[in-house]
């Protein structure tokens, strides 16, 4: 079993990881969320939009089930959503559309340049397209959790789907006991 987690600790070290991240983004009530505004805890973040109809509600179900699997070690991580629609993802839609998979999941949102921006500093591929079925723009866009160290660096990129709950949660409880020794 320690190799599984050797292995995919190996396999999520992204290539710009140990890099400092800030972004300019704000919360659904409007107050700065600037990296420096948020809890001085480990973020795991995910970046997505309330429309989409495939990966972003199940990376958001597996993101619960991490929390969940982090037990006790849970509280010490501040699971972020942050929109890539932020055009159509209002506030309010924001607010509900995380509360249906886990309570305590932070929405973020802000300008179409700050979020793209954002997405940027953490090497999110983001593709908006004129979909002829919904007659209406659709986004494509990778599908990662990033794991944020309190110090603002950012750490590990988990796959999702590629890798499942079971697989990323004793990577994140191995950074966060590391930490606390």
């Amino acid at each position: 079993m320690w190799w599984r987690l050797a292995l995919c600790l190996f396999f999520v070290v992204p290539a710009h990881a140990a890099e400092q991240v800030d972004w300019s983004l704000r919360r659904t009530d409007g107050r700065p969320a600037a990296m420096r505004n948020l809890p001085a805890r480990w973020l795991l973040i995910y970046f997505g939009y309330t429309r989409c109809a495939d990966i972003c509600p199940t990376a958001l179900a597996d993101l619960a089930e991490v929390m969940d699997r982090l037990g006790s070690l849970a509280p010490r991580v501040q699971p972020v959503f942050v929109t890539l629609d932020p055009s159509r993802d209002t506030p309010a839609a924001l607010d509900s559309y995380v509360t249906l998979f886990r309570a305590g999941i932070l929405p973020l949102t802000g300008s179409e340049a700050s979020v793209s921006d954002a997405a940027r500093r953490f090497h999110v591929h983001v593709t908006r397209y004129q979909d002829p079925k919904l007659g209406d723009y659709s986004i494509d866009h990778s599908s990662s959790f990033f794991l944020v160290a309190p110090n603002r660096q950012l750490l590990a990129d988990f796959a999702t789907p590629d890798l499942s709950p079971d697989e990323i949660a004793p990577s994140i409880r191995a950074l966060l006991t590391k930490e606390k020794s």
